[in-house]
């Protein structure tokens, strides 16, 4: 992770996941919900991990084709315990994530990912007939 990756600006983590369902399932499979565990880890190899919900489809019913999920986690939600576990200047360098699904089976997730979510800076510029603007 870049050195600065945990700063003021950051203001959460979108989740993303490819479930595919194998042809075999249940018919009747009633739904499944799909989930995430997020780990990060500090240069000494202490480690914190945080579980999140990112989705799921409640109607019962056989499933054709493969499904995107994407899930947001607040940054505020996990800020008390990075700072109560990495005290000062003690950053995690490392994340890892773990996809997995609930109540389904014969299905898997066959790619994931995970995208840091900074606010935009307070001084945007954007040019138009030779004249530049500041919000």
């Amino acid at each position: 992770m870049e050195p600065h990756w945990c700063n003021n600006k950051l203001r959460g983590i979108a989740l993303c996941a490819v479930v595919s369902f194998h042809e075999d399932q249940d018919p009747n499979m009633d739904g499944f919900s799909i989930n995430c565990t997020l780990q990060f880890e500090n240069k000494d190899g202490s480690s914190i991990h945080f579980d999140c919900d990112v989705g799921g489809l409640t109607e019962p019913g056989r499933i054709e084709a493969d499904h995107v999920f994407i899930g947001y986690v607040s940054f505020s939600h996990i800020t008390k315990r990075l700072e109560e576990h990495y005290c000062g200047n003690s950053i995690p360098t490392k994340a890892s994530l773990e996809f997995y699904l609930t109540d389904v089976y014969k299905s898997e997730v066959v790619n994931c990912g995970l995208h840091l979510v900074y606010a935009e800076p307070h001084n945007v510029s954007f040019e138009g007939n030779n004249l530049a603007t500041s919000l």
